[in-house]
């Protein structure tokens, strides 16, 4: 289980005085410690939004995690470990306690990282605050329930996806497949969002012979 740590709005530092180009609260369903693919792209997108001049938040699961990561700060949510599912986590809080953190918080948009739990809750705050959102799909989590002998959840996680990322003002996706799927649940305003190359670690000037 979860200890109790202090209340989540009062996580939150006052932002910084100077100009900045846009407050941005990033929803991730894992993050550090755990490692897998959405937590990979949260700190790449995170640094780079950083590195451009963005104030840049982390909301993520996990009160025994860091709250910071390379001087961005992460307001943790209470979490268990899901039993028989490596680097999982569910994280227990309400729409409204989200809402109260983006009250504080003040982000120009809010980024779902593969909402599934925790970025439900975010979009029906953010909903509710009026502040806009973009939802990453990447994650197959009807794909995975099957991994993990849970078949007959299929159809409720595929529900419970078409709901949220109907929530969602812009949805990205990084594969036509993806696209196909959110479409088939009655998805709109899907954009693609097609994976790139890292240039310092795959350069032309590195390879040998």
């Amino acid at each position: 289980m979860f200890k109790a740590g202090p209340p989540l709005a009062q996580q939150i530092q006052p932002f910084r005085r100077f100009p900045i180009i846009m407050r941005i609260m990033m929803v991730s369903e894992s993050f550090l410690p755990r490692t897998n693919g959405v937590v990979n792209t949260v700190m790449r997108v995170a640094r780079f939004l950083r590195d451009t001049g963005n104030e840049v938040l982390i909301l993520a699961p996990g009160l025994s995690g860091s709250r910071d990561f390379e001087g961005i700060e992460i307001v943790r949510i209470p979490s268990v470990l899901v039993p028989g599912i490596q680097n999982t986590d569910v994280a227990f809080t309400s729409t409204n306690q989200i809402a109260k953190i983006m009250r504080k918080y003040q982000p120009d948009v809010v980024h779902l990282a593969s909402p599934f739990i925790l970025g439900e809750r975010a979009a029906k705050a953010a909903k509710q605050e009026g502040i806009p959102t973009v939802g990453i799909f990447q994650t197959d989590v009807a794909g995975f329930a099957v991994h993990y002998g849970l078949a007959f959840a299929m159809r409720a996680a595929d529900a419970w996806v078409g709901r949220i990322h109907r929530m969602v003002d812009v949805n990205l996706v990084p594969c036509s497949d993806m696209d196909a799927y959110l479409r088939g649940l009655g998805v709109e305003n899907i954009h693609r969002w097609t994976r790139g190359v890292d240039h310092a670690l795959f350069s032309a000037q590195n390879r040998s012979g």
